[in-house]
């Protein structure tokens, strides 16, 4: 982004019309996030909030040329949310699909209050990935290989954005050392 161009959500942020989310007391307050095709918006459900709103997304949409297809657009409430209060933001912003505990780009979106059942995907997907391999013959250095650059890959995107739990941690340990070390007569190999 070039130095000096202010977003049009800049600066209703600076003119106190619209207010980002804390995570956390300390927190700076977040109004947005930008991808390549997508944009995340957090502000609160106040009237004024809302018009903000709308009013840098039509703002994009007139000095971009681009549509913004509200069939695709989804609103995110938290849980206390009450439905009275949904239904006016979704009526506001003429969104009509709400987003439950979805994923967006292969991380969840919402951390509930059990972080270990949130990312219990990852040494799951982890261990699809090395069941994959039971078939294959590997020499000891291939299944290093095999591990360092495609097992131990999966967490590292989830890894950068979140703080995983220890339990998982050790789920992902526990999957590679016993893919690394084997299993013979039931019993895992001493490593």
């Amino acid at each position: 982004m070039c130095q000096g161009v202010i977003l049009p959500i800049e600066k209703k942020e600076d003119e106190g019309k619209i207010k980002g989310v804390k995570n956390g007391n300390s927190g700076p307050a977040i109004s947005h996030l930008l991808f390549a095709d997508d944009s995340i918006f957090f502000t609160r459900g106040d009237a004024k909030n809302l018009q903000a709103l709308n009013e840098v997304l039509h703002t994009y949409s007139e000095g971009s040329g681009q549509r913004i297809n509200f069939e695709k657009s989804s609103v995110f409430f938290g849980d206390h949310c009450p439905e009275h209060i949904k239904d006016r933001i979704m009526t506001c912003l003429n969104v009509r699909c709400v987003a439950i505990q979805t994923n967006y780009l292969g991380m969840p979106s919402w951390v509930g209050r059990s972080p270990t059942n949130t990312f219990n995907f990852l040494p799951d997907r982890m261990w699809k990935k090395i069941r994959g391999w039971s078939d294959r013959p590997l020499s000891r250095a291939g299944k290093e290989i095999m591990l360092k650059s495609v097992i131990q890959a999966i967490p590292l995107y989830v890894m950068s954005c979140f703080h995983l739990p220890v339990a998982i941690c050790d789920r992902m340990r526990t999957t590679i050392l016993n893919h690394s070390w084997g299993i013979e007569d039931g019993k895992n190999k001493l490593h």
